[in-house]
């Protein structure tokens, strides 16, 4: 028998395992079997007698197979064919449209119960490079816009006088059909002057903005509707100046 007759016979009797570990298997004995001949050739023996004792000292080919099977058992081979069929719809789900329909119903969630992990006052008062705002409220003034509700759940006022200072004001937003992703974002200004939000942060499901404002002034809030192209005003934000410092 040679090493090549050897190494098929072994091959054989593997019943169990993948064509890829098939050939693994079979790379590694004939190289252990090369490793072996060298060492005898190394001794002074014939190529052909070095084989002989190789063949000899690996043992029956039919006995070898079945101590390999036992290594890999059917549990195995069904563990790895569940595996990678798991891996296949996988991959599958996220090329589909299912990835965007399960993201946005985490959104929907956090829009509703958690709005500050998109967006909140103090979050935009450190990106902007402040400290810490002065006064901060919680509040629940809520616009609808069709199938669409906009809530206006966080305020803060810091350093404002009759001189000037910075309204903070946090929003969520969600659509009642919990896979749909709001299609436009907010803008908010002063009610009084029409200034511009100065710092924002966030986007269409949660955000914050950070407007300048006098004593006494309000802010409005707009929906931009981005298939639309068309702005719609949707609450007036009375700020706590009675509560401010």
């Amino acid at each position: 028998m040679t090493r090549s007759e050897y190494i098929q016979e072994v091959s054989a009797s593997l019943k169990r395992l993948t064509r890829r570990e098939r050939e693994a298997i079979r790379a590694e004995l004939d190289g252990h079997m090369e490793d072996h001949m060298e060492a005898l050739r190394e001794l002074g023996y014939e190529e052909e007698e070095a084989e002989a004792r190789a063949l000899a000292a690996m043992g029956d080919p039919a006995e070898v197979g079945r101590e390999l099977n036992r290594q890999y058992p059917f549990r195995w081979l069904a563990v790895k064919w569940v595996a990678q069929g798991a891996a296949v719809l996988l991959i599958l789900f996220l090329l589909s449209g299912w990835w965007d329909v399960f993201g946005n119903l985490a959104c929907y969630a956090r829009a509703r119960v958690w709005p500050d992990t998109f967006a909140n006052v103090e979050w935009l008062a450190r990106q902007s490079g402040q400290e810490a705002v002065d006064r901060v409220w919680e509040t629940d003034q809520r616009a609808e816009l069709g199938t669409m509700t906009v809530r206006v759940w966080q305020v803060g006022l810091d350093r404002v006088s009759e001189q000037g200072g910075t309204a903070y004001v946090a929003f969520s937003c969600w659509d009642e059909e919990p896979w749909a992703e709001p299609v436009g974002f907010i803008e908010v200004y002063n009610a009084t002057d029409g200034a511009e939000p100065v710092h924002s942060m966030g986007g269409s499901w949660g955000a914050a903005y950070a407007v300048p404002v006098v004593w006494g002034d309000a802010l409005q809030v707009c929906w931009y509707d981005e298939l639309d192209h068309q702005y719609e005003t949707l609450l007036t934000v009375e700020l706590p100046w009675e509560e401010s410092p």
